[in-house]
């Protein structure tokens, strides 16, 4: 579930396949859930996609963000620096949602 379609392809690689897979990490950290289920992308996807539907429902800004960064097309993914400084944003942002949601 964390490589990224252009991994599953036998494509070249790029950092943003890092991307993808930090996504895949930090919905699966947000619903404590780790998928072993699929045995192939598409199974894989289908679970992370629907982790991403419970993220997007309780923060759509987080979930707009993942959402970018889980793109099947790496060029449309955000490269480090916009992954980094957007996320920074939201957790400033939302400070006491995140604060709340680690103590829970």
């Amino acid at each position: 579930g964390y490589r990224a379609p252009e991994q599953e392809n036998n494509k070249k690689m790029n950092y943003k396949s890092d991307i993808y897979a930090m996504a895949v990490s930090i919905i699966e950290l947000w619903n404590g859930d780790i998928w072993y289920e699929g045995n192939t992308f598409k199974e894989c996807r289908k679970e992370v996609l629907r982790g991403l539907r419970t993220i997007e429902k309780q923060h759509s800004e987080l979930g707009r963000l993942l959402r970018k960064s889980i793109n099947l097309k790496h060029s449309k993914r955000p490269n480090s620096k916009r992954f980094l400084s957007t996320l920074q944003n939201i957790i400033s942002n939302n400070h006491h949602i995140y604060k709340t949601r680690l103590h829970d």
